[in-house]
């Protein structure tokens, strides 16, 4: 409840207000939050993927993390049974969710109020957001920022770390 009460709150800010930017390591958010987030796999035979490197854009961190929160609480609550990936390159997160369970419901796929604000929140930056449908799960993934480090074209792509955990 109170990370929709926090995206609400950001989505009424007003739009073109300056951010104060910051070196945000997304390898290590992804990494944190998924600590936090564990909880919601519990008691699943949900395999959970993470790939990603140490780049560490210059970008909203509060921003950064509602966001990365209600993507991957998203994955994981709509995954009773099978693979969660998550993957980050540069500014670049991509989060799927596959359901492999007998029960699969296309409806509980994970497109409910979290991913509509979520949206509505990376629209109103002016950040890349793309939503697909996948059958049996959803790929969604966000470009933070301009997609550059340090607000130059260059966007490095260091070694990628990886972990996996079911």
């Amino acid at each position: 409840m109170t990370d929709l009460i926090e995206t609400l709150l950001w989505l009424n800010r007003q739009e073109g207000k300056r951010l104060s930017l910051t070196s945000v390591s997304l390898g290590q958010l992804i990494t944190q939050l998924m600590q936090d987030l564990r909880y919601l796999s519990f008691g699943k035979a949900v395999e959970v993927i993470v790939n990603t490197d140490d780049t560490e854009p210059l970008l909203p961190n509060t921003l950064c993390r509602i966001i990365m929160t209600n993507l991957i609480r998203n994955a994981l609550q709509h995954t009773a049974e099978g693979r969660v990936t998550i993957a980050q390159s540069g500014c670049k997160v991509t989060i799927e969710n596959y359901c492999n369970s007998d029960t699969f419901d296309a409806e509980d796929l994970g497109f409910g109020l979290g991913l509509e604000l979520t949206k509505r929140l990376i629209t109103q930056y002016e950040w890349h957001y793309q939503s697909t449908g996948l059958g049996s799960g959803r790929k969604v993934s966000v470009v933070f920022g301009d997609g550059s480090i340090d607000g130059t074209d260059e966007v490095a792509n260091d070694g990628l770390a990886s972990s996996s955990t079911r």
